[in-house]
């Protein structure tokens, strides 16, 4: 049986996801909804400004 892109094993990937929340849900659940850290946000912010950055500096070589 061909498997175009994947779809297959990605399918059964979720369903063993699902399973291991069914399992162990308190654990999933903060691993899903996990709290992103003061670092992180911070990191996200700077990725933010970067991205800005650039995207006003190639516009002014346009």
């Amino acid at each position: 049986m061909k498997d175009p892109k994947g779809a297959r094993r990605k399918y059964l990937g979720y369903i063993e996801m699902q399973r291991m929340i069914a399992r162990y849900p308190i654990e999933c659940k903060e691993l899903v909804h996990r709290k992103e850290t003061e670092e992180e946000k911070r990191i996200r912010e700077k990725r933010k400004l970067i991205k800005e950055m650039h995207k006003q500096r190639y516009q002014l070589h346009v």
